[in-house]
Order: structure tokens, then sequence, then C-alpha cells
């Protein structure tokens, strides 16, 4: 089944713009964290469904997601990112 939403970066840029609105620097841990939730969260909610073309894995700091964490640690990141639908946004709101 094919994800709600191309990319993860598209839901890294949504959340950093959430949390740079908000004034919150959102982080390697966190940012895994609240992507991990995002993806369970849609999930539950639809049938199981990706949320976003990610696979976590769990380590002793908590969930991660080795392409976005390495892209992530080298500063890369998407400089036009597609807005989430409305049914992608309604998660993500939720989760926020």
């Amino acid at each position: 089944m094919r994800p709600a939403i191309r990319s993860t970066f598209d839901i890294v840029a949504w959340i950093e713009e959430r949390g740079g609105d908000a004034g919150i620097d959102l982080k390697g841990p966190l940012l895994m964290k609240l992507l991990y939730l995002c993806q369970a969260v849609y999930a539950s909610e639809h049938n199981e469904a990706k949320l976003m073309p990610a696979t976590f894995l769990a380590t002793g700091a908590g969930p991660i997601e080795p392409d976005i964490f390495l892209a992530l640690e080298q500063g890369i990141g998407l400089s036009d990112p597609v807005a989430p639908s409305d049914h992608v946004e309604e998660v993500l709101l939720a989760v926020w």
C-alpha cells in the first residue's frame, strides 16, 4: 500500500515549522519520537497503512528512522516540501 505522503522529509518539514512557530527547537531524539508517533497514530486510524515511507528501528535511545537520522545529522532537508493533505494534517495536528 502506498504511503499517505511522498516523503518523510515532508513530515519533518511540517513538524519543524510548527516547532519554529512555537519557539521549540526540535532536534534528534524528540523529532524521531514525534515521527514514530505520527506513523503509529496514522496506522492505527487507517487500517495499518503507512503515513510516510519510513521504517523505524527500536534502539536504547528510542525509535529512529536510519535514513532520516543520517540525513538530519548531515544537515540535509527539503527546500520545497509538499504540504500534507487534509486527512494527513489532521493526524499531525492531533500528535502535535
